[in-house]
């Protein structure tokens, strides 16, 4: 009976300190994302450059090449190589389109408020980031990490 005594006491304590890690992390990154978020907008540019331009369109060359050493068919291989580049060249026009398309809408209802100063307006994906800073600070670090993972596999 001792032994369970000191797991339960144990298993209680676990959960407590992670609830409170949870939490003091979600605040602190929260309120890190909201007072710097064109600090961060800038890191997750860099970092979707990156792997869309860099990675996935010379992977393209790769694939219309011999990949693995394995003799493809040279015609097969062109011309999937040119539709995933079609394809990645229309999510980008896609998303860029969504992204203008959104921060004119938002930039109509804040000029409708009485704001109407370019500098004041936050675009579409500052709004986002804002409101991810606050869902870190609100639910804690790891319901911010599934939202932002969530929302990456949507777009």
């Amino acid at each position: 009976p001792r032994d369970r005594m000191a797991r339960q006491c144990i298993r209680f304590y676990e959960t407590q300190t992670s609830i409170a890690l949870d939490g003091i992390l979600g605040l602190v990154v929260g309120f890190l994302v909201i007072y710097h978020v064109d600090v961060v907008q800038q890191i997750f540019k860099t970092i979707w450059d990156f792997f869309h331009m860099k990675m996935l369109r010379n992977n393209i060359g790769w694939l219309e090449t011999f990949p693995v050493g394995f003799k493809l068919n040279v015609a097969l291989t062109q011309s999937m190589g040119t539709q995933i580049s079609f394809l990645l060249n229309l999510h980008d026009f896609m998303t860029s389109s969504i992204l203008t398309l959104l921060d004119t809408i938002g930039g109509g209802i804040v000029s409708m408020t009485g704001i109407t100063t370019a500098a004041t307006i936050p675009s579409s994906q500052q709004l986002l980031l804002m409101g991810i800073g606050c869902i870190g600070c609100t639910f804690g670090f790891l319901t911010m990490t599934a939202f932002v993972f969530d929302i990456l596999r949507m777009v």
